[in-house]
């Protein structure tokens, strides 16, 4: 635990060797030369496990592919324009969570002037229904500064979203023979 550059270099060291079990930096944004993070958060889970869930600029084009290929139809073309989107747009936003420094879900955001967009929610196959999508949420809505966050899905995941204090409107048969769902959660509400 530590202030600036020893806050950063404990922080730093936790990150990088499984013998350290938390590094605390206590003022601000750290910087690895593992990794490239800012606003980073570690989360001790069960049986010592350490999850770390930061905002990531750096995942290969393969790695986000994958990921996006959990959470989209499997459409080729679809899911390179959205990578392309996430290493080219501004306004996108990609955060992950990591379980011993291994990538184990993203969360992608579109930030808009009146509302900031879930566009994206995926969690590796082996790792799902282990509660990463809703701490992925908890982490957006808590650290990010968003008044209001937006997300359509379908009706399977609709309860996910209810259970995070989120709006649901229907947006009726959006495509032949499946209903879409409009959800929304605003900070102003807390």
């Amino acid at each position: 635990m530590g202030h600036s550059f020893g806050g950063a270099s404990a922080f730093d060291a936790s990150y990088t060797d499984d013998r350290i079990k938390a590094g605390i930096d206590m003022d601000g944004t750290v910087c690895s030369s593992t990794m490239k993070y800012t606003q980073s958060k570690y989360k001790i889970i069960s049986e010592g496990s350490i999850y770390m869930i930061c905002k990531v600029s750096d995942l290969s084009d393969q790695v986000l592919y994958e990921f996006l290929s959990y959470c989209m139809s499997p459409v080729a073309e679809r899911i390179e324009t959205e990578c392309s989107k996430y290493k080219t747009k501004t306004n996108r936003e990609l955060y992950g969570i990591y379980l011993n420094n291994t990538l184990r879900g993203i969360i992608g955001l579109i930030r808009g002037e009146s509302a900031t967009e879930l566009k994206h929610i995926a969690i590796h196959p082996e790792f799902r229904m282990q509660g990463l999508g809703s701490k992925l949420i908890e982490y957006v809505i808590k650290s990010t500064k968003i008044n209001k966050l937006v997300a359509e899905t379908d009706k399977d995941a609709v309860n996910f979203y209810k259970k995070k204090g989120f709006k649901i409107i229907s947006l009726g048969e959006k495509y032949p023979g499946v209903e879409r769902f409009k959800c929304e959660y605003s900070n102003n509400s807390l």
